[in-house]
């Protein structure tokens, strides 16, 4: 079982304060529930191995976001652990101090140990709380690790996906096309009576970190707005995507606004006035 994550400690000695930290492991699973449903449990066939969680620890405390600030909070977790497509693969939540927003963490391993290959954010908090299906990148396609209220999802082409311990078989996603993917949810106590369509929009294998490559589409409209669109385009540092909220050290930084946004000539006018009752 893993334990929380140690904190700093200091240990005065007559030759000045021993900054070592004694550390512990990253917890094994994600704190999150739904009623009595664990929803993020860990999986993977590697989950028991204590090496390799260690090793995992250890890619996640060197690994620091766009911002410098690194993902070691107590909240952080690993959610998979085990192998695919011949090589080690871990997917870690992590919670990175001082931000509202988490990051989901893809990482491999080689000679050396596990590395950080792909940092995703995703900007509301707490989504892990209600999200269900995450993106993972591999080198035959596309993947979809899926928490434990899906009972079924459904590629792009309309057909059930098998999984594994959460995660899909490959799925053949275009690099720059919105795809729609649809899960269908168990009920729960935060959705009585289930879900039959839970719809979903990938934007493409190709979308750059640290955008987030899923999007909700409840009504498709998504879906016909985007036809035919680069995504890659959109979802460009500079593009109408590209507008993602950012810290500095520990103070919040205004929403960033993509260079195409012709903010310079935004101008203001009256349409009216209204008269607000006595409620």
């Amino acid at each position: 079982m893993a334990t929380t994550l140690a904190a700093v400690l200091l240990v005065t000695t007559a030759c000045g304060p021993d900054t070592a930290r004694h550390r512990a492991d990253l917890r094994v699973g994600y704190d999150s529930r739904d009623g009595d449903l664990e929803v993020w449990p860990a999986r993977g066939s590697l989950v028991g191995d204590a090496a390799a969680t260690s090793s995992i620890t250890e890619a996640v405390r060197d690994w620091r976001s766009p911002i410098d600030d690194r993902a070691h909070m107590p909240t952080s977790g690993i959610l998979y652990s085990g192998e695919v497509d011949g090589a080690r693969l871990a997917l870690v939540a992590a919670d990175v101090p001082g931000e509202a927003a988490s990051w989901l963490l893809q990482l491999r391993a080689d000679d050396a140990g596990y590395r950080v290959e792909r940092a995703t954010e995703y900007t509301d908090s707490g989504y892990l709380v209600y999200a269900d299906v995450l993106p993972v990148h591999t080198p035959d396609g596309r993947r979809y690790f899926t928490s434990e209220r899906v009972t079924r999802l459904l590629g792009p082409n309309g057909r059930a996906l098998d999984e594994t311990e959460g995660l899909t078989e490959p799925v053949d996603v275009p690099e720059c096309a919105a795809v729609p993917v649809t899960a269908t949810l168990r009920a729960t106590a935060s959705l009585p009576r289930g879900r039959a369509a839970d719809r979903l929009l990938d934007l493409g294998t190709a979308t750059s970190d640290p955008r987030y490559p899923l999007v909700r589409d409840e009504g498709g409209s998504g879906r016909r707005a985007l036809t035919g669109l680069d995504t890659c385009a959109l979802a460009d540092e500079k593009g109408p995507f590209g507008s993602i909220p950012r810290r500095i050290g520990d103070r919040d930084a205004p929403r960033s606004v993509p260079e195409s946004w012709p903010i310079k000539k935004l101008t203001a006018r009256s349409l009216g006035e209204v008269s607000l009752g006595g409620g």
